[in-house]
């Protein structure tokens, strides 16, 4: 199942690199999906101090997971921690892009590192909801308990 994943992220980079080299990528205004990504950065670093001080963790900590055998609270903190990994390096090779740093490179590497961008940015705004359902179940269950 990881092989079919590797091979599926694979197939979507290519085809964004040859999307995004064979047309012209200057014209691509990332400022939206930067903007989104932000936020979903600011919303990640506030859920994940929830998790840190609500009564909740500590039940998190002892259940384990059946998919991974970490207890659910890891588990749950990796969701997070690839959504802001992906998010930040998509950030910042956009960055690198906008101050025109890597513009002297050739322009088939400029191409490949727009559409490295793209397809975090979409990775990421994926995780986003991944992370963001996840976050709802678990303030539900939370809710659920105190009332």
């Amino acid at each position: 199942m990881k092989k079919l994943k590797w091979v599926f992220n694979i197939i979507i980079y290519a085809l964004l690199s040859i999307i995004i080299i064979d047309d012209d990528y200057s014209g691509i205004d990332l400022t939206g999906v930067l903007t989104f990504l932000s936020i979903g950065i600011g919303f990640s670093i506030t859920a994940l101090s929830f998790f840190g001080t609500s009564k909740l963790s500590h039940e998190l900590y002892n259940m384990l997971d059946r998919k991974t055998g970490k207890t659910l609270l890891h588990s749950l903190f990796s969701e997070f921690r690839l959504f802001l990994y992906t998010s930040s390096i998509a950030i910042a090779l956009s960055l690198l892009v906008q101050f025109k740093i890597v513009q002297s490179i050739n322009s088939v590497v400029v191409g490949l590192i727009y559409s490295l961008i793209l397809y975090l940015s979409l990775v990421g705004v994926l995780m986003f909801i991944r992370t963001f359902l996840v976050f709802c179940k678990y303030i539900i269950k939370s809710v659920s308990k105190i009332a």
